[in-house]
């Protein structure tokens, strides 16, 4: 599967991965699905070998094409 990339406010992103709750299935209720998935679509579970019917989705974004430049340092608690 290719993945699908696209410039939004100068950020190259590509949605390879869904957020999903599980409407039946495991104690977890869900996780980070490979894929673009949608609400009643049958998914396999990331946490046991079945597959389960999905509740609820959020496609997640990734961008590629940040770059950390400088790291401020924090301050330490009970300083």
């Amino acid at each position: 599967m290719a993945e699908d990339f696209r410039m939004e406010n100068r950020l190259l992103l590509s949605y390879g991965h869904t957020l999903v709750e599980f409407a039946d299935g495991c104690v977890d209720g869900g996780g980070l699905i490979p894929g673009v998935h949608e609400v009643g679509a049958v998914v396999p579970c990331p946490d046991c070998a079945g597959e389960h019917c999905v509740s609820s989705a959020m496609v997640v974004a990734t961008a590629h094409n940040v770059t950390i430049s400088e790291v401020e340092q924090q301050d330490e608690p009970g300083r």
